[in-house]
């Protein structure tokens, strides 16, 4: 349920994303949780997979810049497989859009799940907890005291089953510190 979260925002109509604050010391202490929740009035609108990036590029001058070097927790429906993907270009393929070797699926307790409402409506949830430094020098840390860039996108289901391209996509940049200050002020919601 959404509130095992400590914060949520809205990233689109029907796409809601909520996480955790990374905690300080002990369990948690590196670990960062979040859900996707992703709601389609009908089955044609559903997701097919759910995507949450991030990227290193601070302040982008385009989308592509985005998403082009960045790293991606991505569940795909059909499969119900959650996977760290890295993004090396905007297809799918060896230099591409491609699966992180085994040895890199660090991901702790990920799932991705549907469930078809009474009045036809879908809702698709993508949660995972992942470290925030991986052993890996090459997949891009999420830091606890910075502003970090995440992107997100959603495949829809009309156009295909797997990795097609997405139905909508945006980012964002979130600093942990920043958004713990603005909560505990009461300036913004952390249900």
């Amino acid at each position: 349920s959404e509130s095992l979260y400590d914060h949520m925002m809205t990233l689109e109509e029907g796409l809601v994303f909520h996480w955790n604050d990374p905690g300080e010391d002990g369990v948690g202490a590196n670990v960062f949780s979040g859900r996707i929740v992703h709601v389609s009035e009908t089955a044609e609108r559903a997701a097919s997979y759910l995507a949450l990036g991030v990227s290193n590029v601070e302040f982008p001058t385009s989308e592509s810049e985005l998403m082009i070097g960045s790293d991606a927790i991505i569940g795909v429906v059909s499969t119900s497989d959650v996977a760290k993907y890295y993004l090396g270009s905007r297809m799918p393929g060896e230099n591409g859009i491609r699966k992180m070797e085994d040895e890199k699926q660090t991901l702790i307790d990920s799932k991705i799940q549907t469930h078809v409402g009474d009045d036809g409506s879908v809702t698709t949830i993508l949660s995972f907890e992942k470290n925030l430094k991986e052993d890996d020098s090459k997949e891009i840390v999420i830091k606890k005291d910075a502003r970090n860039t995440f992107l997100f996108a959603v495949g829809l289901q009309s156009n295909g089953d797997g990795l097609s391209y997405h139905g909508s996509r945006g980012a964002f940049q979130l600093d942990f510190d920043e958004i713990v200050y603005l909560a505990e002020k009461g300036q913004i919601g952390s249900e």
